[in-house]
């Protein structure tokens, strides 16, 4: 809980309405997509910028299906036993126990 909050006017704000105000106030501006950026500091800042870019090998390595073998790997990844299932209600443990039965299916 916040008790206490300094708002960007240097305020001290106490009231939990106010609190919750000013912090939905914030969040709007961050998030807004309003800028002040001219075009001139935009080209100037993506001038010389450098993106890397795949080699036709890379790219062909990782676009595609997935892969029976891709999977399982990924699977196995996971380190997170005795956690909450994931949106479709199944937790790791039933993927990594079921993977072999099922995976096929899954990946088509």
């Amino acid at each position: 809980m916040i008790s206490e909050l300094e708002t960007e006017t240097g305020e001290h704000v106490t009231n939990e309405i106010l609190i919750l105000l000013e912090i939905e106030s914030y969040y709007n501006n961050l998030y807004s997509s309003e800028t002040t950026a001219t075009l001139n500091e935009y080209l100037r800042f993506t001038n010389n910028l450098e993106i890397p870019q795949l080699t036709e090998d890379m790219r062909d390595k990782i676009e595609g299906p997935l892969t029976y073998e891709e999977c399982k790997e990924a699977l196995s990844s996971f380190s997170n036993w005795d956690k909450s299932p994931g949106e479709d209600g199944f937790t790791t443990e039933f993927y990594i126990k079921f993977f072999d039965i099922l995976g096929e299916h899954l990946i088509r």
